[in-house]
């Protein structure tokens, strides 16, 4: 059997000693803020070098099909179940990507190996809640609303609906 040297050839920026491991800190929040590296940022170059793994596949496929209607039966929920490093915030930029409306049919349909549906940019209203970034003492500042929320349910409410939102659910849960 021949070896993994053998048969891998490492990319150019490894070759070259130009990898910058930094980009390895994928970070959901700074692609939802568009704060990202364009390797994680900016879908053409994110799908360009993502292998499509069988559960990322599995992933896009049942998410897209439900939120599109065409495969409606799928179950709502999704969960994730990773080790550490197993890959749960790759998939949740992958999906954010390709329901944002951001990245192209053509791009996700290659990564997927099949057509799918996308919704069109603006068509899903997206909530992204990091949460080692919530804070029940200081909560979630958001200054162009002078509002800050202080729960996860506050900040869905919050990045759903703005302020009506989030008066919203302090009305009907108080958050």
């Amino acid at each position: 059997m021949r070896s993994i040297f053998d048969l891998c050839t490492p990319r150019d920026e490894v070759l070259h000693g130009e990898l910058r491991e930094d980009i390895f800190a994928a970070r959901l929040k700074d692609v939802i803020d568009d704060h990202a590296d364009p390797i994680y940022g900016d879908p053409t170059v994110f799908f360009d070098n993502t292998y499509p793994t069988t559960g990322l596949r599995t992933l896009l496929g049942d998410a897209l099909g439900r939120l599109t209607g065409k495969a409606a039966g799928k179950n709502a929920i999704i969960r994730l179940e990773t080790a550490f490093g197993g890959g749960k915030t790759h998939n949740l930029i992958a999906l954010y990507h390709a329901v944002s409306g951001h990245a192209s049919a053509k791009v996700v349909n290659n990564l997927l190996g099949e057509k799918v549906a996308l919704p069109k940019s603006g068509e899903i209203t997206i909530a992204g809640v990091v949460g080692s970034d919530l804070d029940p003492s200081l909560g979630l500042d958001h200054p162009a609303d002078k509002l800050t929320t202080y729960t996860l349910w506050g900040e869905l409410a919050y990045q759903l609906g703005g302020r009506a939102g989030y008066a919203l659910a302090i009305e009907s849960h108080g958050v």
